[in-house]
């Protein structure tokens, strides 16, 4: 179980389990059983966590948005990156350059992470939207330093169809 204040939660597509995202950087897989009514959780082995937003430094998970068509999530974070993973074989399936190596803002620096605030797939899943922007992580004071960016990304079948499932847990 994540340990920090949650900050995003999207559920799986099947009906069966939702992921959360936390402000420490992880998140959270749980499903349950749909034939129990109270929403029981179902078999442990399903349920983990893994560290998504943790390079360097620890950065929260703004946003989580699954892929209707296939069953795979995003997660957008506030070091400025976005991430696909397939939680059934428990990968990460892609993960996006940092917002300043994309971004037509010219004023963003080497050091600066813009954050990624939200993030959502059309119902088809071979599109992408995601914006940059401030997500009030470093308070008040850095509030003017980012201009709000909307993206659009295509989606290859490759960027967002599960993966084989392996013995091991790659997280």
């Amino acid at each position: 179980q994540l340990k920090h204040a949650s900050q995003s939660i999207a559920a799986f597509p099947s009906g069966n389990g939702w992921v959360l995202g936390s402000i420490e950087g992880r998140c959270e897989v749980r499903s349950f059983n749909k034939s129990n009514l109270n929403g029981s959780l179902s078999d442990n082995s399903m349920n983990f966590t893994f560290k998504a937003h943790r390079e360097r430094d620890i950065y929260a998970v703004n946003s989580i948005a699954f892929n209707g068509q296939f069953g795979t999530f995003a997660t957008a974070g506030s070091d400025g990156r976005i991430c696909f993973w397939d939680k059934d074989a428990r990968v990460r399936i892609k993960l996006f350059p940092d917002a300043k190596e994309i971004s037509t803002n010219k004023q963003y620096t080497k050091d600066t992470n813009v954050p990624v605030t939200d993030c959502a797939f059309n119902v088809f899943g071979n599109l992408f939207a995601y914006a940059y922007g401030y997500d009030w992580s470093r308070g008040y004071a850095q509030s003017g330093k980012y201009l709000n960016e909307i993206f659009i990304h295509v989606c290859p079948q490759e960027e967002v169809q599960p993966r084989q499932k392996k013995r091991q847990c790659s997280f």
